[in-house]
């Protein structure tokens, strides 16, 4: 069973994953995008589906 994995890992098709998401500048550069979380009391746990949303553009 190793063998197996061992050449699946070792396959050329396989290439690593970047997550890195990208922005088009108004300049024609491209800007990496940044994305963050918090968390959320109880309180605004229990807010409505449009005010969560509301919230995370904040």
């Amino acid at each position: 069973m190793q063998h197996i994995k061992d050449k699946i890992i070792q396959s050329p098709a396989l290439h690593p994953i970047r997550f890195i998401l990208y922005q088009l500048g108004e300049d024609g550069k491209c800007y990496p995008n940044c994305f963050g979380s918090i968390s959320l009391t109880e309180v605004e746990q229990r807010y409505s589906q449009a005010k969560l949303e509301l919230y995370g553009l904040y």
